[in-house]
């Protein structure tokens, strides 16, 4: 079992960028999805962790800073789901992409997903818990 958090707000996989220089034309990924993904990798690498060659399952819980409007009072002081952008499946992908070569081979190993976006607990901080098995 691996299991491990990456602290700071989640950053989905950004789309590929491309730019034109008279004849040639060139790609690249926006610096944010880039940051986080290293984030990811930095910490998964120093964790020393074995690579899994069998199927995997992946569990992820994406912790979003909590609006000024959901810190009321009345409000519940734990987690809340957090049903607005960035979509999941990008925010998957990131992670995915980070971890290939490090947790597993390649993600397509990667049989079964379990995902969810939450604000986090009021005082909490903004992070990515990731559990795979």
């Amino acid at each position: 079992v691996i299991k491990f958090t990456v602290p700071g707000n989640p950053v989905p996989q950004g789309r590929q960028r491309f730019f034109r220089r008279g004849k040639f034309v060139g790609n690249y990924q926006p610096h944010e999805s880039r940051d986080y993904k290293s984030k990811v990798e930095m910490i998964a690498r120093q964790l020393n962790i074995d690579m899994i060659t069998n199927p995997v399952t992946v569990k992820i819980d994406f912790y979003f800073i909590r609006p000024k409007k959901f810190c009321r009072k009345k409000d519940n002081a734990g987690r809340i789901a957090c049903p607005v952008r960035p979509d999941i499946d990008n925010l998957c992908k990131a992670v995915f992409d980070a971890l290939n070569g490090i947790a597993w081979r390649d993600d397509g190993l990667i049989w079964s997903v379990g995902a969810r976006k939450w604000y986090c607990e009021i005082g909490g901080k903004p992070r990515t818990e990731i559990e795979a098995y």
